[in-house]
């Protein structure tokens, strides 16, 4: 079955789904990032998602509704990397960091920041952070972490070998 929208959010409007029987698509957190998705529900129920650009899945996203059970999005908790911070500078640094090593990351608020355990990320994280701790959950990343960005090159952007860069500066 293709979805092309979310309907809701079981946890936005816990009233608005409340007794319906729940089917859910359990998704890697990195397959919510995808506009374009394809599983499997737990009762079997093929599931094609193609969103508009620019929106990503969520946990307990509602794909379909019928009045009496929903398709419902189920991230699949992963082990994360879950530091605090003892002040917002080494918040921030450590975000610019870890923004440098492209590592997707989530800022759940106050002085914390999740990410996924590796050895670069703990070495800077040894540096900034107060304390951290390996746990297994859900992790929702900033969209902006985990995709590309939309840089593009100039127009006038062009390769060109060494000699030929010499020739066009020497006739300037």
């Amino acid at each position: 079955m293709l979805f092309d929208q979310v309907l809701g959010n079981v946890f936005d409007d816990p009233d608005r789904y409340s007794g319906r029987e729940h089917d859910r698509v359990p998704m890697q957190w990195r397959d919510c990032s995808r506009r374009a998705v394809r599983a499997m529900s737990e009762r079997g129920l093929r599931v094609d998602v193609l969103l508009p650009l620019g929106r990503s899945l969520r946990h307990g996203d509602v794909l379909s509704d019928d009045g009496t059970a929903i398709v419902v999005v189920d991230v699949v908790p992963c082990e994360v990397l879950v530091a605090d911070f003892a002040d917002a500078a080494s918040l921030a640094s450590a975000a610019l960091e870890l923004g440098n090593l492209h590592v997707p990351a989530e800022a759940p608020g106050g002085l914390q920041l999740v990410t996924l355990p590796d050895g670069p990320v703990r070495g800077m994280l040894e540096r900034y952070a107060r304390g951290s701790r390996i746990l297994l959950r859900r992790f929702a990343p900033l969209r902006a972490t985990v995709l590309a960005s939309n840089v593009g090159l100039a127009p006038s952007f062009r390769v060109m070998r060494r000699d030929d860069a010499q020739l066009i500066n020497s006739r300037e």
